[in-house]
């Protein structure tokens, strides 16, 4: 992991870069360097080559500082877009790295309390250092001075020895308010420097004031160390240097201000963070190359891919007609669209075009097996009824979304762990693609468009809430673009926002639809009978003046409660319509079969119920 150092001001560049090399040379760390703001419409950074020419003053001035210093091996980046304060504390959360070096303003507006400092200093969770280089850096030899500001100060200790390891004793100042925590910090230290650090610790007591105090023991020192690891000592650390930083550059000492990792109780986006970490840990470099493996050759058109998408639109389109729940389940194992969906979320937040080209392409072409199919088959199956599986695709609400948004993100999970390769049966068993679209063609075939709109809405659910939820959870594994590299391209911040969008316009629909659902009940008002019944009741109603179909509704125990045909009347229902109307019900299901018509006149309801005058079985 890098040490970061982020200039903001070009001024002190030149003082900034020399401080931070040595400050990695001592933590035998890597340097990188983020300076400078570039306008773009693209968010990130961007590395600046050796050769290559600065963007603004800032980058410039980091050149000018490394080729001074002999060209260390530093990398540096430009932010791109965004303001500078935001820009750069995005990309310093985003790179994780070891340690952070802020420059401080003369003026003391970047003291932790105040502008973007405050925030990284509460929100990175690894060390920050804030550092004002003075006009008397550097010299041959340097007077380093520490104080123990609530009786912290181990870490600004060992970090003014590490950087001036051949100085006069280290000036320890401490804290009379902690006198017995600032002791057991000085044991540490003492533990802790070569040969107990005989001889390197000057040991004093400070004043009531810091502030009066630092001026007056500052004036001799050219470096002062001072440690923030409490947040309730936040604003005495600040009141104390704020007079060192007001006084001119070639007097002012050099102000390091040392905030350790994890010194601050973590806030409540951290805490999310973490949280979420622990219930998703981090895909590793091999899992990734596995994943990356498996979304690119299950998720790519192929002749194999067409064969399978057809083929399980057949069977689901078979299992409807034939209202056979086990092979409509059959065909959503064979279904291979689930894969290609995965990849678009995949690809989305890794800024995969090519795997996202290859992957809209083999959806775009499984919709079109998938109801081409069942068009098909509707149209060359005779007498096909539309059955209880092919109207149930036809009213989706909001709770489907929810599936398959849920479903998306446990299919990207399961994928993404081998051991849990197995439960992509259920999540496909959960969230079907196919059915769907086998109930629309079939309702195409029968040209019954309001419900085969119904059932192309939930496929377009399902297509969009797995592709959204799929993003989430390989986002949630620690899969993105870096920061530096430029953040998330236009193509794919575009995609994402037109998903988004579209989620939210299906929501309006779909919560009507459950709302409606609620109070109404689920059953659709005309429920599943063969198409020649209805037609047969149709024909005969059509002679009938006053008399219009409501519904007709076939049980599924017929011996037991028959089929139900609701009308509505406008005068009391002739009795040859109730015996025509019972006729055709008996011819389509069996002597046996009872059949209920129920006629409303001026919201009163007329039971008139027919039973089968088929003979009652003898008795033996």
């Amino acid at each position: 992991m890098a040490v970061v150092l982020a200039i903001e001001d070009a001024g002190d560049a030149d003082a900034l870069v020399a401080w931070a090399v040595r400050f990695a040379e001592t933590h035998h760390a890597p340097l990188e360097i983020l300076c400078g703001r570039e306008e773009g419409k693209r968010h990130g950074v961007r590395k600046l080559p050796p050769g290559a020419e600065p963007p603004d003053e800032q980058g410039l001035a980091v050149h000018q500082a490394l080729d001074r210093l002999g060209r260390p091996h530093v990398e540096v980046f430009s932010l791109i877009g965004r303001p500078l304060a935001r820009a750069l504390g995005e990309a310093l959360l985003d790179r994780e790295p070891t340690a952070v070096i802020l420059g401080v303003r003369g003026d003391g507006a970047s003291v932790p309390g105040n502008g973007v400092a405050a925030q990284l200093v509460r929100e990175l969770r690894c060390d920050v250092h804030l550092v004002s280089v003075g006009g008397t850096w550097p010299k041959a030899t340097h007077g380093v001075l520490v104080p123990l500001i609530g009786g912290c100060g181990l870490r600004a200790i060992l970090e003014g020895a590490r950087l001036v390891p051949a100085a006069p004793p280290i000036r320890v100042l401490l804290d009379p308010a902690h006198e017995a925590r600032s002791q057991r910090v000085l044991e540490r230290a003492r533990e802790e420097l070569p040969g107990r650090g005989e001889g390197r610790l000057q040991v004093e007591t400070a004043g009531g004031d810091w502030g009066a105090t630092l001026a007056e023991a500052a004036a001799a020192e050219d470096l002062v160390v001072v440690e923030n690891e409490r947040a309730s000592e936040l604003s005495r650390v600040r009141d104390a240097v704020k007079p060192l930083l007001a006084r001119a550059p070639e007097s002012r000492p050099t102000l390091h201000v040392v905030r350790p990792a994890g010194a601050f109780e973590p806030t409540v986006r951290q805490r999310m963070r973490d949280l979420l970490r622990r219930a998703l840990p981090a895909l590793d470099r091999e899992q990734r190359i596995a994943l990356h493996e498996r979304l690119e050759s299950g998720g790519t058109l192929t002749v194999d891919f067409a064969v399978m998408t057809g083929l399980s639109s057949g069977i689901a389109s078979l299992g409807m007609l034939r209202d056979s729940v086990a092979v409509v389940i059959g065909a959503m194992l064979v279904a291979p669209l689930m894969t290609p969906l995965l990849a678009v979320g995949k690809a989305l937040v890794e800024a995969n075009a090519r795997m996202f080209r290859q992957a809209t392409k083999a959806l775009g072409a499984g919709f079109l097996f998938a109801l081409l199919v069942p068009v098909v088959i509707g149209l060359i199956v005779p007498g096909n009824d539309l059955t209880d599986e092919v109207l149930a695709r036809g009213t989706p609400n909001l709770l489907d979304l929810a599936i398959a948004g849920l479903s998306g993100l446990a299919g990207a999970y399961a994928l993404a762990r081998p051991g849990l390769a197995g439960t992509l049966v259920g999540v496909a068993i959960a969230v079907a693609l196919v059915p769907p679209l086998a109930a629309a063609g079939i309702l195409i075939a029968n040209l019954d468009l309001e419900m085969a709109s119904g059932a192309l809405l939930l496929f377009v659910t399902n297509l969009v809430a797995i592709a959204l939820g799929a993003a989430l959870a390989y986002r949630l594994m620690g899969l993105r673009v870096d920061a530096l590299d430029g953040g998330l391209p236009p193509w794919a911040r575009t995609a994402i926002l037109l998903l988004g969008v579209a989620a939210l316009a299906l929501s309006a629909p779909l919560g009507f639809r459950l709302v409606e659902d609620a109070t109404r009940g689920r059953e659709a008002v005309t429920a599943p009978v063969p198409g020649k019944v209805r037609r047969a009741v149709a024909a005969r109603l059509a002679d009938e003046p006053g008399v219009t179909l409501l519904g007709i509704r076939r049980s599924g125990e017929l011996s037991r409660y028959g089929v139900a045909v609701t009308l509505l009347v406008e005068q009391p229902l002739a009795a040859t319509v109730v015996d025509d109307l019972t006729a055709i019900v008996e011819q389509a299901f069996g002597p046996d079969t009872r059949a209920h018509i129920y006629a409303l006149q001026s919201a009163e309801l007329v039971e008139q119920e027919i039973e089968s005058l088929a003979p009652e079985p003898t008795q033996p």
